[in-house]
């Protein structure tokens, strides 16, 4: 989001509030999981637990585990299970072979909030499916499960107008179809085949399925299936209006080791990711090396250019679109010439930015870096209350300054109004 400004206090004042998530018990099982090759692939250590944020809360999905905090006090407004309890989990071998960080999904609107999850119940089964989940916003009350029959949720929900789109596919089969759900009850309404997806492989042997982004604008919505094709799906007619495929690289060996190197894109959990300003949409999927910008009204690629496998695009602006790895950069809109680079200490998930007019804040694992628009020069640094992190997520809300990182959430007073500018539309994108 692009604001007008942003002023953090000095180093030495406290944070408006601070909650840690990650104690002791859960943080060395979580270690114990990469050091004995269970869980090494999934780069537990550095997962930032999604957010979504109301007027009055923000909601935190943690591996099943969901949680409301006040924005006001910081305080537990409710969670849906105790953080220690996933611990257990993180010794068996079985919840490794399901659990996909990516898949943890979390959105709100109008006091319901939307988690896909594998039950605690459920979390240590074979192949245990990822299930849709509405709980109360302010007291957590479980109001409904969607009951799809043998569905696995993939993508984040996106809400609109009392409906609910979100992606599924069924267990063991890769078909990808696109559901509209009833948000009071989340019985379906209709649904469409988005065809089959090419998964790769896990370290511990299973498939990967892709985690696609649904972003509505007025009666259309674009689903990038990060794997390989945009879809323009009318919503009026329920009917694909167009599909652009592009070349899209996925691993199916089985020469995974559990001792094997992380990728950069697997330690910061990357993701696809995708802006929209008017016709022009710029999109990175996850796992790609190739960032495009298309003409939606002409439907034609108005250019593309090669990037690294673990950028996400996190802003753009009237001149760049800047993606954010264990460097920002900024590709200019026109040219599609990199205008400048510059390398942070980025070194967990959450991968996201703030925007004023002339700078970009990022939270990192040295804390929050305010960096110069115009040619990436760093001009500040504040270290902040979360030193011992590896950083993560950053989002503005209402003068407050939220950080996500792989341990807790703080939030910082700052002096900042919003501001227009090209950017998502609020509430109707299923991405960061």
């Amino acid at each position: 989001n692009l604001i007008p400004s942003l002023k953090l206090p000095q180093a030495n004042t406290q944070p408006k509030w601070q909650l840690n998530y990650l104690d002791q018990t859960l943080e060395q099982a979580i270690e114990n999981s990469r050091t004995n090759y269970y869980g090494r692939g999934k780069s537990y250590e550095t997962f930032v637990p999604p957010m979504a944020v109301d007027q009055k809360r923000a909601y935190f999905n943690f591996y099943g585990i969901c949680f409301a905090v006040d924005l006001q006090t910081g305080k537990l407004v409710w969670r849906t299970a105790k953080f220690q309890e996933m611990a257990a989990h993180f010794s068996d071998y079985s919840f490794h072979q399901s659990a996909n960080p990516d898949r943890y999904q979390i959105s709100v609107n109008d006091d319901v909030v939307l988690a896909t999850l594998i039950p605690k119940k459920e979390m240590n089964h074979y192949r245990a499916r990822y299930r849709l989940v509405a709980y109360q916003g302010a007291t957590g009350k479980e109001l409904w499960t969607a009951n799809l029959g043998n569905e696995s949720f993939l993508s984040k929900p996106l809400v609109n107008g009392g409906h609910i789109y979100v992606v599924s596919h069924t267990q063991n089969n890769k078909a990808l179809t696109l559901n509209s759900l009833e948000l009071k009850t989340g019985k379906k309404e209709w649904s469409l085949s988005l065809g089959t997806a090419v998964s790769g492989n896990s370290s511990n042997g299973m498939e990967n399925m892709p985690v696609p982004l649904l972003q509505k604008e007025g009666d259309n919505l674009l689903v990038l299936t990060n794997n390989g094709a945009l879809f323009d799906v009318s919503l009026p007619t329920k009917s694909v209006s167009w599909v652009f495929r592009y070349p899209y690289q996925v691993d199916q060996s089985n020469t995974h080791y559990y001792y094997a190197a992380v990728p950069e894109e697997t330690e910061l959990h990357s993701e696809g990711q995708l802006f929209r300003d008017q016709n022009l949409v710029y999109f990175k999927e996850a796992g790609a090396d190739e960032v495009y910008a298309l003409d939606l009204s002409a439907k034609h690629v108005v250019w593309k250019r090669p990037i690294k496998k673990s950028a996400q695009i996190v802003g753009l602006d009237r001149k760049n679109v800047y993606l954010l790895s264990k460097e920002l950069e900024a590709l200019d809109r026109k040219s599609h010439q990199l205008n400048w680079a510059v390398s942070l200490p980025v070194a967990a998930g959450g991968l996201s930015a703030l925007f004023t007019p002339e700078e970009a804040w990022v939270f990192t694992s040295r804390g929050i870096f305010e960096i110069s628009k115009t040619n990436g020069d760093i001009r500040k640094i504040y270290r902040g209350s979360d030193t011992t992190s590896l950083g993560g997520a950053i989002q503005l809300r209402d003068g407050v300054v939220i950080c996500v990182s792989n341990q807790a959430v703080t939030a910082y007073p700052s002096a900042a109004q919003p501001a227009g500018a090209p950017q998502p539309a609020q509430n109707e994108k299923s991405g960061p």
